[in-house]
């Protein structure tokens, strides 16, 4: 019960990656990107599509996959954090008196396979149809299609669709297994600030 549930929320939050997207968007591209293109010009560029479009193509697929990456960190945080089950799981054994060591030995055992599940089978269906998507699509439904597809295409735009979801799976993991770790010192920050 523990991997459908777990599976289920997956899901859930994977359909949110078209609008979380857009946070990573606004502060790498929209903020951090063009600063450091003013602060260091000989180590970031910002390239035209028009005049540099080799190039310009290059820059567009390396930050699709970083803002990418940053959207499948904060939606597995989220979906960790406020995972109430794994934090009265760990207090409730612990009662919030834990080193970072202890924790997670308590937490990982129980919650890799349910994270390995989520990664395992999240990005399988998107992949799966964009595979299938037909080259034209009525306009009426292309801003859906970009919505939901638009995270998932630049991983397989660069490592095709196999590839894709096997680089995602491998991401869905790791933020995964990071954010219980962050999530273990955030549940006791919580859980002793309320008791004590």
């Amino acid at each position: 019960m523990r991997y459908l549930r777990n599976i289920l929320w997956g899901f859930v939050a994977w359909l949110l990656t078209g609008t979380v997207i857009h946070i990573p968007t606004f502060f790498i591209s929209g903020v951090l990107h063009p600063a450091l293109c003013e602060w260091f010009p000989e180590v970031f560029n910002d390239y035209s599509p028009v005049t540099q479009p080799d190039e310009y193509a290059v820059y567009s697929a390396v930050m699709s996959i970083v803002l990418s990456t940053v959207t499948v960190f904060i939606i597995s945080y989220l979906c960790v954090r406020l995972d109430n089950e794994r934090m009265e799981y760990v207090i409730s054994r612990t009662e919030g008196l834990y080193t970072l060591r202890e924790g997670m030995a308590l937490y990982y055992p129980r919650y890799v396979g349910a994270d390995l599940a989520v990664a395992v089978t999240c990005p399988i269906p998107l992949a799966v149809i964009s595979l299938y998507l037909p080259e034209k699509i009525p306009a009426i439904l292309q801003s859906t299609v970009d919505y939901f597809f638009s995270f998932t295409q630049g991983y397989v735009n660069i490592f095709g669709a196999l590839g894709a979801v096997l680089v995602i799976s491998a991401t869905i993991l790791l933020c995964r297994l990071l954010s219980g770790m962050l999530s273990l010192r955030a549940w006791q920050g919580v859980w002793l600030s309320e008791t004590g």
